[in-house]
């Protein structure tokens, strides 16, 4: 309660001064409000213009990157073919060497003195031979000799 009726007056009717200062600020916050709510979308936007570029340049990436595995594994494979036919053709040279399987052909090997027969002139008569077979050992001695010779 105002002591006096002028005072009274002056509590119920706005100073003018005060009514414009706040118009002012009413309006300044509304300008900033509005301000940053434009500033806050034009970021949201922004952000998902990044996440946009993110996320495709993510995927160009993951496309790269299988094109890169792809060729790298087409690659290995293409090596690993060829020496695999490098592996095949060498165990075949190898079983063409292979004693043995020279043996299971009809060939032997000739002994004389634990010394590997070759030619005529490694042995004479009287002399142990021992022919190596598929299944065993022959043994027999030397009883006659005769040379010839073979073009290569």
């Amino acid at each position: 309660r105002a002591p006096t009726p002028s005072i009274a007056g002056e509590l119920a009717v706005f100073n003018i001064n005060e009514l414009d200062y706040n118009k002012k600020l009413l309006s300044q916050i509304s300008k900033l409000s509005y301000n940053l709510l434009r500033a806050k979308q034009e970021t949201i936007l922004a952000l998902e213009d990044i996440e946009d570029e993110f996320i495709d340049i993510s995927n160009r990436l993951k496309v790269v990157i299988k094109n890169d595995v792809n060729n790298m594994i087409r690659q290995i494979d293409g090596k690993l073919h060829d020496r695999h036919i490098s592996v095949d053709y060498s165990l075949i040279k190898l079983e063409k060497l292979n004693p043995i399987s020279l043996l299971r052909r009809g060939f032997s090997q000739c002994y004389s003195n634990g010394l590997k027969v070759s030619k005529v002139d490694d042995v004479k008569i009287g002399d142990e031979l021992k022919i190596m077979v598929t299944d065993g050992i022959i043994s027999t001695e030397i009883k006659n000799m005769e040379k010839k010779f073979y073009e290569n």
